[in-house]
């Protein structure tokens, strides 16, 4: 027999013995209810009927689709397991050879998921060379495009009026008292703290808030109108932009988070729009008009890392990511602009928030904040061992920091630990940093469990648990995400739209988004993170190098968003407002490779 087909048979076998296991097993399971895992099955049987004599050797050969494959099958299993409450401490050993079994039954369902993706890609890409592209007017598509969006966004905001006032409204009593912190930007808190003070002064704290909501509407709809105009020029498929615009007009996220008051909203639309013009910049020749870009780049690039803290940390590794780059593709020239201009980003940035903590005469945000991690590692050590009395060294160490008493374990929420953690001065950060290595050694399956419960809504596609991090109902308006209204800032929500207040809360207060169809798939926070893996293979096989290197603070930012205090859509805003701009550069890089290079050779 051929050794491929022993190797089909004995991968297909696994497949069918995957996913009958984890259907009996976890039958009781979100993720086996409206599963993902149906649409493998769907797809792999599709796959095999339709692509499976063509494209043999992809599935086979391929080294990036297998990788893949192996990362996606990897957290479909581990995520069904950690939410059956078994993780890797508490698996024994015929439970490990069952997961293991079936990360490896899942790879070729996987396999012929992405395999379908990028033929599909190539396919569109193929159609769309030999398009014309009808060019348009792009002052009047950003008018028009401007009012959709705001005219939809619109109605969302007449069903919450006058507006949501549901995420750290306190940073008002800062800008009020000038008592400025930067645990908060402090740009963010100065534009929050004008808006919500000039409707005081008014004796309406309402038109305070509908302020701010125009305010944030008009610069992410001048965004996402800006993108769409780029979109417009290079993309000739009605569909593909007709998608693009139903999904910053319609998406639910878009309208509630642009009406809401979280600094992740003016970010994430600042991130996209870095994005757009660094790509703009890469494609100008003329000198002077990429000068005037660029430096109109590097404003906006300021401004981003001004309105996110973690933001910084993202663009050093963007730098460390485009030098490597540089490097690899022996091009020195480039290398010189890419750290020229990513000194003079830092720089500006430095010099801006020096010069708004020296204004403001602003504290410090506490360092815990950068401890989420090591926060989760030792409340679920503390947890597990604190009873049994085996290790009263790790117990006197964790209580140390934490005061125990207070602190509530929550595996998918670092904030109560992180609450109660007592660092001072740098001698006893570098001795919690020390005690936290020491800990992982001893107890490694406990603190990657931590790890891995805390950030599973940003990888595991079927996850739940970020929408219930606050609890869910209509009666708190907590759940996927919060449209509450803060009490003590004499704010009345009087809805103007019932109807449309209603539904949005039911599905997503009540997180009844969780039984569309398919549709449900979209608001998975971890979808976005695989959106970026399967553009970055295409950017990394068309040879798109300066595409990657934007790609690279994308990532950057995902890994900053992995050490956050928990997985939720608004840390997620950045990769989601940006998948439109990134599937239509990946269109673009394959559409430029398509005359050279075949599907088959491609992938």
């Amino acid at each position: 027999m051929n050794k491929f087909k022993i190797v089909d048979a004995v991968m297909w076998m696994s497949s069918f013995y995957a996913v009958s296991y984890l259907m009996s097993k976890f039958s009781d399971l979100n993720a086996t209810k409206y599963s993902f895992i149906y649409i493998l099955v769907y797809i792999g049987i599709y796959y095999i009927f339709k692509f499976r004599g063509q494209c043999k050797k992809v599935l086979i050969e391929n080294k990036i689709l297998l990788s893949i494959s192996v990362l996606l099958s990897l957290t479909i299993v581990t995520g069904i397991y950690f939410d059956s409450g078994l993780p890797f401490e508490s698996m024994a050993s015929m439970d490990f050879i069952n997961y293991l079994i079936c990360v490896i039954g899942l790879m070729p369902l996987c396999k012929c998921l992405f395999a379908g993706i990028f033929q599909y890609m190539y396919k569109y890409s193929s159609v769309e060379s030999g398009r014309e592209i009808k060019k348009g007017n792009d002052v009047a598509i950003f008018f028009a495009v401007f009012v959709i969006i705001f005219g939809c966004w619109m109605l969302v905001w007449l069903a919450y009026y006058p507006g949501l006032w549901n995420y750290d409204p306190y940073q008002v009593s800062q800008f009020l008292n000038k008592d400025y912190n930067k645990h908060h930007p402090l740009i963010h808190t100065i534009l929050l703290g004008f808006c919500y003070s000039t409707g005081l002064q008014k004796n309406d704290c309402n038109s305070g808030v509908m302020l701010y909501d125009f305010i944030q509407m008009s610069i992410m709809c001048g965004i996402f109108a800006y993108t769409y105009v780029y979109i417009h020029r290079h993309i000739s498929s009605k569909i593909f932009r007709g998608i693009a615009l139903a999904f910053y007009a319609i998406f639910p996220v878009n309208s509630i988070l642009a009406i809401s008051s979280t600094k992740d909203v003016l970010f994430s639309g600042l991130v996209l729009l870095c994005m757009v013009l660094f790509v703009q910049v890469m494609e100008l020749h003329m000198r002077w008009k990429k000068i005037l870009l660029s430096v109109v780049l590097m404003v906006s690039c300021v401004i981003m890392m001004l309105f996110r803290n973690n933001a910084i940390y993202a663009f050093y590794i963007f730098i460390i990511f485009a030098c490597v780059i540089s490097v690899y593709r022996k091009n020195i020239f480039a290398l010189k602009k890419v750290l020229m201009f990513s000194i003079c980003c830092v720089a500006l940035f430095q010099i801006s928030d020096a010069v708004l903590t020296k204004t403001l005469d602003a504290k410090e945000g506490s360092i815990r904040e950068m401890f989420s991690v090591p926060s989760q590692q030792f409340g679920r050590i503390y947890n597990l061992i604190y009873e049994s009395g085996e290790d009263t060294h790790a117990v006197e160490i964790i209580n140390s920091y934490y005061n125990m008493e207070r602190s509530q374990y929550n595996p998918y929420l670092a904030d109560s630990m992180k609450g109660t953690l007592n660092i001072g001065n740098n001698e006893n950060v570098m001795n919690y940093i020390k005690d936290a290595i020491v800990l992982f050694c001893k107890y490694p399956l406990i603190s990657l469990d931590a790890f891995l419960y805390v950030t599973e809504g940003n990888w595991y596609i079927n996850d739940i648990s970020n929408s219930n991090i606050y609890g869910h109902g209509l009666e708190n308006r907590q759940g996927y995400l919060l449209t509450d209204i803060k009490g003590g800032y004499n704010i009345i929500h009087k809805s103007k739209l019932p109807g449309v207040e209603l539904f949005l809360e039911k599905s997503f207060s009540d997180n009844g988004y969780q039984h569309w169809p398919v549709l449900s798939i979209l608001f998975s926070p971890a979808l976005y993170f695989w959106v970026l893996v399967i553009c970055t293979v295409v950017f990394i096989k068309a040879g798109r190098w300066e595409l990657l290197m934007g790609a690279g603070f994308l990532w950057g930012l995902y890994l900053t968003i992995l050490l956050g205090p928990c997985a939720l859509i608004r840390y997620s805003y950045p990769l989601v407002t940006c998948s439109p701009f990134i599937l239509c550069m990946a269109n673009l890089s394959i559409k430029k490779t398509h005359n050279n290079i075949c599907a088959r050779s491609f992938m």
